[in-house]
């Protein structure tokens, strides 16, 4: 109880004034004792391994050595000790608060292994240097937790005059405190690697414009605190995976702009897979076979009550998908949705019944 009450209230101020009071008690322990018949100076030794832990919990130093010392005459060397170590550990706390944290090496040549499978032709990985005293943490689209010293967040987003080329290594599986990932318009020809679903705190996933083809894997349906995940703009085909509707956090999902992606799927109950989630923003734009899924699939769309924009341009959908929805009589001023864009399908008639909430 009392090494937890310890960690709740530790402060550098805090740190200090238990240093303080530490060594007085010393110091009056010492006049005290520096008589005693066999020389030998008592140090409550228990006492003085709970303020090492303590300072070592409070600023998260885990690796330290404790020396005991069976001393006589006087505990200068206790006393210096303690001092040592108090030096070592707030000089470790004013790096953290400088920023000067080092990245750790394992993840360090991780995301050297990982560029060496890329083709950098405009230069975006120019930092990324290999060396002793190299520092991840600085390098261009790296970014880390202050505190920890582990990668969280890797932004190497391109645009269509500036991008990477190549695949993703599977190193960058070493980077399990990641929380952000855009590799946007990574130039490659290849599969959505099944190692993306690896990563257990990553909230923000973005491999839109890569060129992606084949199957979205299913492992993505790991991604339990996934928040954002588009994966737009390639050429992915085959069903939509119902492996999705494990992201219950999920509030941003694109899959618009592929070449043959399917959302009917009698095995997954077409798109009722997506009752699972909270979604806010939708883009099924492009996806095939929607207009040959249950005359329910719409509606069941547009009344999720927590949508606010959805997008199904060029779904080939046609006055037969559509009409339902007028003899429904839906109303939508009691949900979310603000946003609906049916443009670029095969309608007949004019669209213009349907009343969104504001």
């Amino acid at each position: 109880m009392e090494i937890m009450q310890a960690i709740k209230t530790c402060t550098y101020a805090n740190l200090q004034t238990k240093l303080y009071n530490f060594m007085k008690n010393i110091e009056y322990q010492e006049a005290a004792w520096k008589h005693h018949a066999n020389g030998i100076v008592r140090i409550d030794l228990i006492q003085y391994l709970f303020f090492i832990f303590n300072m070592c919990v409070c600023f998260g130093e885990t690796q330290f050595y404790l020396l005991v010392e069976i001393m006589k005459g006087n505990c200068n060397i206790l006393i210096i000790h303690a001092s040592l170590v108090l030096s070592s550990i707030v000089g470790f706390n004013s790096a953290m608060e400088n920023g000067d944290l080092k990245c750790k090496e394992k993840e360090r040549h991780a995301l050297l292994a990982f560029k060496q499978g890329l083709q950098d032709e405009y230069g975006m990985l120019s930092t990324w240097k290999d060396g002793p005293n190299e520092d991840c943490c600085k390098w261009m689209g790296a970014q880390c937790n202050k505190q920890t010293g582990y990668v969280q967040s890797l932004d190497l987003h391109g645009s269509e005059t500036r991008y990477l080329s190549g695949e993703i290594n599977p190193s960058i599986t070493e980077l399990q405190h990641l929380k952000y990932l855009d590799l946007s318009y990574l130039n490659s020809s290849g599969q959505i690697p099944k190692f993306i679903g690896s990563f257990c705190k990553l909230r923000y996933l973005n491999l839109s414009n890569g060129d992606y083809h084949g199957k979205i894997p299913s492992e993505l349906g790991n991604l339990s605190k996934l928040r954002h995940l588009d994966l737009s703009d390639n050429e992915l085909s085959g069903a939509i995976p119902f492996q999705l509707g494990n992201l219950s956090l999920l509030q941003f999902l694109k899959l618009g702009s592929n070449s043959n992606l399917r959302i009917n799927n009698q095995i997954q109950g077409n798109v009722e897979w997506l009752s699972n989630l909270s979604l806010r923003i939708l883009d099924l734009s492009d996806v095939q076979n929607l207009n040959d899924s249950s005359q329910h699939t719409l509606q069941f769309l547009l009344k999720r009550k927590s949508l606010e924009e959805l997008y199904l341009i060029n779904c080939s959908l046609s006055d037969s998908n559509v009409l339902p929805l007028f003899d429904s009589h839906l109303n939508f001023s009691t949900t979310s949705l603000n946003v609906l864009d049916l443009s670029e399908n095969q309608f007949d008639v004019v669209i213009n019944d349907i009343q969104l909430g504001a």
